[in-house]
């Protein structure tokens, strides 16, 4: 409980404050607990026929001890083994989601998600030469 004691100044009983140091004491363990585990990483598998030049349409999710991650800066990366490509999602969703746009450039490409510093969920996708609508 508490009491007025001067005009502009609350008094807090001692129990009023045993309880907010428990509840920020507890928040403090729950958000250790959290960064302490690993953050799981995944892309959405591509198209298993695409053409180059066609847009695949992916998602990346994260998720760290079963709570959606969105304030995170994932980054795809597109590699054929000399040139590179890198599509940043926009914005995540409440669940964790980003959309990413990926423009498919023709030939084999090897894909890979970055967070920070660390690499995760990769793959390899073959976008097939367009063809020529006129013959």
């Amino acid at each position: 409980m508490y009491a007025w004691h001067e005009p502009d100044r609350l008094i807090i009983s001692s129990r009023m404050r045993e309880t907010c140091a428990l509840g920020a004491g507890a928040a403090v363990l729950a958000a250790a607990a959290l960064s302490g585990q690993a953050l799981r990483v995944e892309l959405s598998d591509p198209p298993a026929a695409i053409e180059a030049g066609a847009i695949w349409q992916a998602s990346v999710e994260l998720e760290r001890g079963g709570v959606p991650v969105a304030d995170a800066r994932p980054l795809v990366i597109l590699s054929d083994g000399g040139a590179v490509r890198l599509y940043y999602p926009g914005t995540a969703e409440p669940d964790g989601r980003y959309s990413v746009k990926i423009l498919m450039p023709e030939g084999r490409w090897t894909y890979e998600v970055r967070v920070g510093k660390k690499t995760y969920d990769r793959g390899s996708v073959h976008a097939k030469p367009a063809l020529d609508p006129s013959s």
